[in-house]
């Protein structure tokens, strides 16, 4: 019993860790909650190596046929080009946001930019979201998929719809893994004590 619970915290362990240090450092997710679509961003960002724009006024809304969102409440935002991504994701017209908190993010993957809050220090935390009340992807002209953005020394990634990330993936298999790992120990075990009896 002690190998099989060692073997299983050892590979839960191993999943956590490689969760970790595989996921994007700013992640946008946009999903179906009942009759909203409600957008979330959380991470850090590291501004080097991006092209400073200064100042611009921030409201929350999404259009997919170039790529922007903004979430969190109108304010303004430092925003910064050079970054490389897909131009759009659907052909969706802008629609604002319903109700918005948090930090102003915006990323618009069609001209390369990205707004944080102003005085935005690299690599602090970053949490916002935006509710779009009865609406569905569909009429948001979204389409479901994961996109990949690239700054200089960062990443950011937005999931439209529920796409899970690779770091998901890796820990469902990393569990099925360890379940079946958990079964070989136990049948083995069952098929000694029956040879033993």
């Amino acid at each position: 019993m002690q190998l099989k619970t060692l073997i299983c915290a050892a590979v839960a362990a191993g999943a956590a860790s490689f969760a970790s240090t595989a996921s994007a450092a700013v992640t946008i997710d946009i999903v179906q909650r009942g009759g909203d679509i409600v957008a979330t961003a959380s991470g850090a960002l590291d501004l080097t190596g991006l092209k400073a724009l200064g100042e611009r006024d921030q409201h929350p809304w999404v259009i997919g046929s170039v790529g922007a969102i903004t979430l969190g409440p109108d304010a303004h935002g430092d925003s910064y080009i050079t970054l490389t991504g897909p131009a759009s994701f659907g052909p969706g017209f802008l629609v604002g946001a319903s109700s918005s908190s948090g930090d102003t993010f915006t990323l618009v993957g069609g001209n390369g930019a990205v707004s944080v809050p102003v005085g935005y220090v690299s690599g602090a935390p970053i949490s916002s979201s935006d509710t779009f009340s009865g609406h569905t992807l569909a009429d948001l002209g979204l389409t479901a998929g994961r996109y990949a953005f690239t700054a200089p020394d960062d990443t950011l990634t937005l999931n439209i719809g529920a796409v899970p990330e690779p770091a998901t993936w890796a820990v469902m298999l990393l569990g099925v893994g360890m379940v079946g790992a958990c079964l070989r120990i136990s049948r083995r075990k069952d098929t000694v004590c029956s040879l033993a009896g």
